[in-house]
């Protein structure tokens, strides 16, 4: 957040610095990212009220040219880029280059300083609506179709909408997590059995003991099968549970994704393919089922793992804090505790 504010703050401090240097009014702008020999720079185009504007920001210097002397503008594309071409004073020369991902936005500013050189469109009138295809924060590029940046976007946002989806599900996701500590418990009990089955009937000088103890042996046989029983019981139940919050909150996604896009201009649903609002739908909407069913539950269960170690720990660590010091002042105590 904070590093999108200072690059809003960069931008309008570009805008004030050309529109104090230019005596001219900014429309709008947008980024290129190449000069004219095709090496990377770093520009902004402004479109002002009386003039176009490249400026460098590397070097500070502005490239002017006034709509009066602008008779045509072409837009053209090559391999990996796009270059914006106007007529002026008797000859074509290239204005501003980008690279492939701004060529929608180069192709969009042509267009409008065609209609303002034809007389048809005032330049205080030009509506520029950017597709970003880069970051403005970080300027890397876009997904296709996307205009969030997944290294900037803000993470504490999108996980608290996810949990707002997730209302209803509280109390089911709190019991996956008692079944979990459940099934932890169980897993750790049942090696306790086997070692107390193993020391006190199988470890045994007389073999005639286990046969006169077979009824105490089979209750630990029979209580070994009932926590393994339960134990997958537990991760069965627990499963079932994830799921259908999954599913359900997976719905409630898709739902709402489908009236989005109902809602859409047709100039906006034409941007993207049917197969990329179908993926939209379907694929994305599994990545989000598949976080939900496999890493969410994993993150909160070994969160409470931590805090219960942590604990743990820090009882025992005062508790053998405490004890040694009241030995050390009263040494009775210790041969109390011997006897």
């Amino acid at each position: 957040m904070e590093k999108s504010k200072s690059v809003q703050g960069e931008q309008s401090e570009m805008k004030s610095f050309v529109e104090r240097k230019t005596n001219d009014t900014v429309v709008f702008s947008f980024f290129t990212n190449l000069d004219e020999n095709g090496n990377k720079a770093d520009r902004t185009v402004f479109f002002g009220k009386k003039a176009i504007h490249s400026f460098d920001r590397d070097t500070n210097e502005i490239k002017t040219y006034l709509f009066e002397k602008i008779k045509d503008a072409r837009f053209e594309s090559f391999v990996g880029g796009a270059t914006c071409l106007i007529f002026a004073e008797g000859e074509w020369v290239e204005f501003c280059r980008a690279f492939a991902e701004e060529k929608l936005n180069l192709s969009q500013f042509v267009r409008i300083l065609k209609e303002v050189c034809d007389g048809v469109l005032k330049p205080e009138d030009a509506v520029f609506t950017p597709r970003k295809s880069v970051c403005p924060i970080c300027r890397r590029p876009l997904a296709k179709g996307s205009s969030t940046c997944p290294a900037c976007a803000e993470k504490k946002g999108m996980i608290g909408r996810l949990f707002s989806l997730m209302k209803g599900s509280f109390w089911w996701i709190l019991l996956s997590i008692v079944l979990f500590f459940v099934h932890s418990v169980l897993n750790m009990l049942l090696p306790i059995i086997q070692g107390s089955f193993v020391d006190d009937f199988l470890n045994t000088k007389s073999p005639s003991s286990v046969l006169e103890n077979y009824l105490p042996a089979i209750l630990v046989v029979l209580s070994m099968a009932l926590v393994r029983i339960f134990a997958v019981l537990s991760t069965i139940f627990r499963n079932n549970i994830l799921s259908k919050v999954s599913v359900k909150t997976v719905l409630e996604i898709r739902r709402r994704l489908y009236e989005k896009i109902q809602s859409l201009s047709v100039a906006g649903i034409s941007r993207h393919t049917a197969g990329d609002l179908m993926n939209r739908v379907s694929a994305d909407t599994n990545v989000i089922s598949q976080f939900l069913t496999n890493f969410l539950p994993s993150i909160l269960e070994q969160s409470f793992v931590v805090v219960f170690v942590s604990v743990i720990i820090w009882i025992s660590f005062h508790f053998f804090n405490f004890f040694p010091t009241r030995l050390e002042k009263n040494p009775s105590l210790i041969s109390q505790t011997m006897d």
